[in-house]
């Protein structure tokens, strides 16, 4: 993830960096939490016959700079990259 302070604003926790945290079941249910309640879904781009990229630059670029929800693949693919860059192994399904 190009920017983790970023994501950690978007989604309401931006003082995760100062405190160091550990990868553990509480910061998961912190990011969790932060994240499904500031990313909302969205599909305006499938209605509007928009491609929709999953490379991680565009997810980011959409989801957390220009501050819109995103397709199912766009989030889970962000989490993913947020959790990894927190330090969490992340096995896609």
């Amino acid at each position: 993830m190009r920017a983790i302070e970023k994501y950690l604003r978007r989604i309401g926790e931006p003082f995760l960096l100062q405190e160091t945290p550990q990868a553990d079941y509480n910061l998961l249910a912190r990011i969790m939490e932060g994240h499904s309640r500031s990313i909302p879904f969205e599909n305006f781009d499938v209605v509007l016959k928009k491609d929709i990229s999953i490379q991680p630059a565009d997810i980011e670029s959409k989801l957390v700079d220009d501050k819109r929800g995103g397709y199912c693949w766009e989030q889970n693919n962000l989490l993913q990259i947020a959790l990894e860059a927190l330090g969490y192994d992340v096995t896609p399904l």
